[in-house]
């Protein structure tokens, strides 16, 4: 059904056909090695887009025409390239989209496990991209692409806008309360970063893939690892990521809300808005009404609780920014 659907909708790419693609496309598999059996197709579409459909080491990689159209060479060989990597690696096996499309009732801590392997899953593919495509600049003009759609011949402007956007994005990470993004990609810029770190050991293994690198990958994954946690609102392992850490924000927020003897109608909104982000299941109403039925009460019993606490040094930073925000929520700080 699938090579049925293909060879319907798009065009299989052969030397007959299209010599410099197909040539290319040759010069990609050469490149990650392997045993691969597969063919490349373009099918028409405006957007920018390429993946595959695999079954071992039988796949098919399609490729928007838009790319073949508004790409140059070596951009559309890091595409090839990441795609790839995605059969070399085996990531198909994990149909991470599916799960986290589904509107299952799967806990929230093994939805975020899942986006967060996919978002890995990225990260390494692109790395099989820039070993086809040989240069850091041109993937990172792919990446400017994809991102904005613009074709810029000036790449150190190109690189200059997603280096500055990847220190941007982790700028407003570190003051966000938690991530909500179960997203299967990471952010252009964030993969950019994370190839950066990379780049001239994999560049270096072109033609040379029996050769010891100058740095081994764990130390590099090391890194990379720093620039994935560093964008997200919260860090794995961050104890505000499970059930019982998200307890202990609403208890902060409510304790900072109602130090000036009431929980108003702001305050009461911002913490039911984050109830609802969180995709964890609290009554938040019944906390809520202990909380209204003797604030006093509420209040003296918070700090005791808290003292019982363990809390990583990060995740303490990241709880006084959120307080701060339902302390300004109904309007300027005041004395109590």
């Amino acid at each position: 059904m699938r090579k049925r659907y293909l060879l319907s909708t798009s065009a299989r790419i052969t030397a007959a056909l299209l010599p410099d693609l197909h040539r290319l496309y040759q010069e990609c598999l050469g490149y990650v090695g392997g045993e691969l059996k597969g063919n490349l197709y373009v099918q028409q579409s405006s957007e920018y887009n390429a993946f595959i459909y695999s079954a071992g080491d039988c796949f098919d990689i399609v490729v928007s025409s838009s790319i073949i159209k508004d790409f140059d060479t070596r951009e559309i060989a890091f595409v090839i390239g990441h795609e790839l990597g995605h059969v070399i690696f085996g990531h198909n096996e994990i149909p991470a989209g599916w799960f986290l499309s589904q509107q299952t009732q799967m806990p929230h801590e093994l939805m975020h496990m899942i986006s967060s392997w996919s978002k890995a899953c990225e990260i390494s593919a692109d790395r099989l991209g820039l070993l086809c495509c040989g240069n850091l600049r041109s993937a990172a003009s792919a990446f400017f692409k994809l991102v904005s759609g613009l074709c810029l011949e000036d790449s150190d402007a190109v690189i200059r806008c997603l280096s500055a956007q990847y220190d941007e994005i982790k700028a407003i990470s570190q003051t966000q309360w938690l991530s909500d993004d179960l997203s299967t990609h990471p952010l252009i810029p964030i993969r950019y970063k994370s190839l950066e770190l990379v780049a001239l050991d994999v560049i270096a293994l072109r033609g040379q893939r029996d050769k010891a690198m100058h740095r081994g990958f764990d130390v590099i994954d090391d890194q990379i690892t720093k620039v994935l946690v560093g964008s997200e609102p919260f860090e794995d392992g961050s104890v505000l990521r499970g059930q019982e850490g998200f307890s202990l924000l609403v208890l902060c927020l409510l304790y900072v809300a109602v130090c000036d003897g009431e929980l108003n109608e702001s305050e009461e909104a911002f913490i039911r808005r984050i109830s609802d982000k969180s995709g964890f299941v609290l009554n938040i109403d019944e906390v809520i009404a202990v909380c209204k039925a003797d604030i006093r009460r509420f209040r003296d019993g918070v700090i005791p609780e808290l003292k019982d606490m363990t809390v990583p040094s990060n995740d303490v930073i990241r709880l006084i920014e959120v307080c701060r925000q339902i302390a300004v929520v109904d309007g300027a700080l005041n004395d109590r």
